[in-house]
């Protein structure tokens, strides 16, 4: 299946990081996200690829989320590793235009994937379509009000930057 190929590359061997681009100055125009439809189709296809790790589904589960309802909202995990994270950039080749969705960015002409570790939540319309991607971070505890931040890659390399969608959840026909 492509989430096993996808797997077995991103676990690779050595990948060693590479140092931070600096950040172009000034940009004249920010990048606006492209459409809706545009948006939740390369992040559906991407979060086909992904998993959920032990941690995150553990932590779901003490916060009294079914296993089903775990599956039906598409929670997953941030690729821990940069080819991981580069490897998703094969959204190209299911014929997705990175440009102008946030959280992708291009490092050294290579399509990757911006943010930090953490449990994905995908931030849905009331017709259920993916606007954005919030990620719950592992590591906060340097900023206990930051726990969740919306995936973005403002002010990136190619990148996009990302808006507070408002998540639309439960029954939305009355």
């Amino acid at each position: 299946s492509n989430k096993q190929a996808y797997q077995a590359l991103a676990r690779g061997g050595n990948v060693y990081p590479i140092p931070k681009q600096p950040t172009p100055q000034n940009t004249e125009q920010e990048r606006q996200p492209v459409p809706l439809e545009q948006r939740h189709a390369a992040y559906s296809t991407m979060l086909e690829y992904l998993t959920l790790l032990d941690k995150h589904r553990d932590n779901l589960l003490e916060r009294g989320l079914s296993g089903e309802r775990i599956r039906r909202n598409e929670y997953r995990s941030m690729p821990e590793t940069e080819q991981g994270r580069r490897l998703l950039a094969l959204l190209r080749s299911c014929g997705h235009e990175l440009l102008g969705v946030p959280g992708f960015r291009t490092y050294y002409g290579d399509w990757t994937l911006a943010g930090p570790n953490g449990l994905i939540i995908p931030v849905r319309d009331k017709k259920g379509l993916i606007q954005g991607l919030k990620i719950r971070l592992d590591d906060a505890e340097d900023d206990p009000d930051r726990k969740y931040r919306w995936l973005s890659s403002r002010d990136m390399t190619n990148g996009t930057r990302s808006y507070s969608w408002v998540h639309v959840t439960g029954d939305t026909t009355s």
